[in-house]
This record gives structure tokens, sequence and C-alpha cells, in this order.
């Protein structure tokens, strides 16, 4: 079902689709907006959410481009949902692109909010999609600034999601995508084998981050425990790790020197239909503030001046709090309750929650002390086993990020890494590999007796014991 379809000059503004359900048995498709071949296209100033479909939803749908004028911008799209079980890639897409556009100008897309976009039932890797740019189009730019996107939910088996994704190709001016002064949260719950990724890229094949365009920088990317980066194979979980990333497709500097990372406050993540929705709280203090750099746009979503010399990144241009220096302020270590299984790997013990305020000038976890106190036989880990895995904010354990390792003993040893911490909570956990001849209900614990964030604390100890378990 297309709600607005035009195939010749488009000029789009100040629609409003909302409040519309479909549910007719067999949808295949359900289009806020369908654009067809054109040479001329701005699409601004439309309100498009509130509706659902049984089969993929898209908010603007671009089948294929124009030549000459390609310009998306001021546009809101909120809560589109799909129920279908499909595991089809962008089941819900915010704004779809098909065959890119060859205009001079580049396809524009800018000072766009996108929201709340959810697929419950469905079964894909990638089913969500906050913007999709699904092809490489030889001699074509993709300038993308400005805009906000927020990602919430959760979906079926194997579910997993994107604020951006772009298709990667070798050729440097074929779908070259420039992300300037964006923000992308994505804070949905992975599945199975999907994740949750702030920016996500179709290939990691040799030299295919050269579409990636070397100007993309001041950017906002954050997730609840999934990856910043993912390009189908290699992955970045925090800022930094995708700053200093070197991955098979090519070195990610000089690209993002500038960006960061923080779950930004917003006055409104629920009603899209409010004004104030994906609007900045300027009570909070944010890197969003003077976090930009100045681009050829001189206006945020609402028609408010940007800043000419330090404008905020995102949809909102604003008198926002400025972010303070990290600093530390506690530390947690809180054991992990249950059965430790013999012959199992990465069997998790303790967790450390190490607290942070402010997110300018972040520090670093260098080492934790700790020990294996209580272990009922040092045999029972295997040697050289006890590793220090890092999982942001997230409380779920996952081995995806290894901060360091060495061999386990009874008495205190010090395990080493440096670790970038965010503003907020961060957990580290300190896990081992199990004997396979391990006695049953014999016993494995550990303890934190300090860490050092630039100077050693010691955390607060909340301990209870694990059992070994025969399979």
């Amino acid at each position: 079902m297309v709600l607005i379809q035009i195939q010749q000059r488009h000029i789009l503004r100040m629609c409003t689709i909302i409040l519309l359900v479909i549910l007719l048995l067999g949808q295949v498709h359900l289009y806020g907006m369908s654009l067809a071949s054109a040479n001329t296209r701005s699409v601004y100033g439309n309100t498009i959410g509130d509706f659902s479909g049984a089969g993929t939803v898209y908010g603007i749908y671009i089948s294929s481009g124009g030549n000459t004028t390609n310009d998306f911008y001021k546009n809101k799209i909120y809560n589109l949902s799909s129920s279908s079980t499909s595991a089809t890639a962008g089941l819900v897409t915010g704004i779809y692109f098909g065959t890119l556009g060859t205009a001079v100008t580049g396809n524009n897309v800018y000072n766009n909010i996108i929201g709340n976009l959810t697929a419950t039932a469905a079964t894909g890797t990638d089913a969500v999609r906050g913007i999709a740019f699904t092809s490489a189009t030889s001699t074509t730019a993709i300038n993308v600034n400005y805009n906000t996107i927020y990602l919430t939910g959760a979906g079926g088996t194997n579910f997993g999601s994107s604020g951006i994704y772009h298709t990667a190709s070798a050729t440097a001016t074929s779908g070259s995508l420039s992300l300037i002064n964006n923000i992308i949260v994505n804070n949905s719950t992975a599945n199975g084998t999907g994740f949750t990724v702030a920016l996500r890229r179709s290939s990691n094949a040799v030299n295919t981050i050269n579409n990636y365009n070397t100007a993309s920088n001041n950017n906002l990317f954050y997730t609840n425990g999934g990856y910043v980066y993912y390009d189908g194979t290699q992955s970045a979980s925090t800022i930094s790790n995708f700053q200093s990333g070197v991955f098979t497709s090519g070195t990610v500097a000089p690209r993002e020197t500038a960006s960061f990372s923080e779950n930004p406050t917003f006055l409104n993540t629920v009603t899209g239909s409010l004004a104030n929705f994906l609007h900045i709280d300027p009570s909070v203090a944010t890197q969003i503030e003077g976090g930009g750099t100045p681009i050829a746009i001189t206006d945020d979503f609402d028609g408010d001046a940007r800043d000419a010399g330090t404008p905020d990144v995102g949809a909102d241009e604003g008198a926002f709090t400025p972010a303070l220096s990290m600093s530390y302020t506690s530390s947690t270590t809180e054991q992990v309750t249950g059965f430790a299984y013999a012959g199992g790997v990465n069997q998790a013990i303790i967790r450390v929650k190490v607290v942070t305020t402010g997110s300018l000038s972040p520090i670093s976890l260098t080492s934790l002390t700790v020990n294996a106190n209580g272990t009922t036989a040092i045999g029972d880990i295997d040697a050289a086993t006890a590793k220090v895995y890092y999982t942001g904010s997230s409380t779920t354990f996952s081995n995806s990020s290894l901060f360091g390792a060495t061999t386990p003993t009874i008495a205190n040893f010090v395990v080493s890494g440096t670790q970038v911490l965010a503003q907020g909570d961060n957990y580290f956990w300190l896990a081992y590999d199990v004997d396979a001849a391990a006695a049953s209900n014999n016993l494995v614990d550990g303890e934190c007796i300090d860490i050092t964030v630039g100077s050693t604390f010691s955390p607060t100890v909340y301990c209870t014991m694990q059992a070994i378990k025969q399979y």
C-alpha cells in the first residue's frame, strides 16, 4: 500500500501521514511516501508516523535517484512498526534509498528526526534500520548531516537493527557516504545472532571502507551494549575501538576523530506527535552542545539558527548544558550467582561496575587486581585463563571485548589492559575456563581488590560463590 506516490518531479512538503493501522493479510509493502524516478527531488517538512503493517514498512522510500537535486530534510518519521515474523533485512526502515541519484550536489539528507521504529516479531539480523543506503551507484555522493536517529525495542529470534546502513564499495566515488554532526542512538535489544548496531556497512572486503568518506566526523554513536560499528564480520563495541579500528576493509582514521559516544537525554522519546520529540534536554550536561563542526546548513529541524562556530550535533540546536570532564565516581563488585560447569569456557564469576561522571576527556581503566580466593582447587581453573571482559553499559555478560588475561592464582594477581570508559556505568567481568575434570560441588570464586583508573580504588564488594556442576 502506498499512501503518497510521485513519479515525476518531486517537491513534497508539509504532508502529514499518521494514525494508520494496516493489518491486511498478505500485505507486502507499506510506504508512507514512495518516490520513483525524477530529476528534481525536494522532500521536506513532512510528518510520517503512527502506522503499522503486516509486511515491510517504510517511512520514505526512494526507489531510484534523480540527477539534478536530491534534498531530504526536516522530516519527522516516528512509530512505524511491522508485525511480520519475516527475516527480511530492513523490514522497517525510516528512510530507504534504492538506486542513488547522481545529482551534482549529492544526495542531501539533513535535519531529519527518526525514532521508534519497531518489528517486535521479526527474525532478521538487521530487521530495523533508521536510514538505509542499499546501493553504491557509480559517481554518487551521500551527505548525511545533522540528523537524529533513535531506535529502541526488541524482536523475535535473531533480531538485530541498525541506526544507519550503508552499502560498502572499494570505489571511493560510488555511494560515497559523508556523515557529519549526526546523533545515532540504537537502544534496541538484539536476540540470537542479531546485533544492535549504530553504523552498519555491508562488507568487510579489502578496501571497501573507501566509500566511507574521510570527511565523516563529529557524530554521536551510541548503543546499549551493541556495536558502534559492524561490517558483517568485524566490529567495534566502543567509540575508541572504532576510531582506532584497522579492519580488513581498511583503516577508520582519519574519519570520526572528533566523534563521541553518550546516551543523550531527550525531552521526549515516546510521543512523536509532540514538538519536543527527540529534542535535547537543556538541563543535562552533554557533548552534543557545541560538539558539531560548521557546514553549509544554517538552521535546525525547527528553523532555529545554527551556531556559526560551534554548532550542536543532531537535528536540534539549542542552548544546552556543556559536558564536564570525566571523573571516577564509584565502583562495586558483584558476584555472579549460579553454577560454573565443568568443561565450560568463559564462565563469568564476578562483575565489577565502574561509574563515571562527565564525558569530556574520557579516562581509562588500566588494571584490576583480582584473585581466586574461595576457589576449592586452583587446578579446577585452566592455566592462563583468568580473563576480564568489558561490556560497556550492558549488564549482560559477553566475551566479545577482551580487556586482558593472565594466569589465575589464589593470591592476588593483576589483569592489565586499557579501556576508555564511557559516561555512567561501565561493566567488567572476571571469567574462568573450568577444567573438564573439575570435581562436582567444588567452588570457584574470585575477588576484586582494587582497580586503577588514574589512581587506585577499592570497589565495594557483594559476594556469593559459585559451585561447579558436571554436565
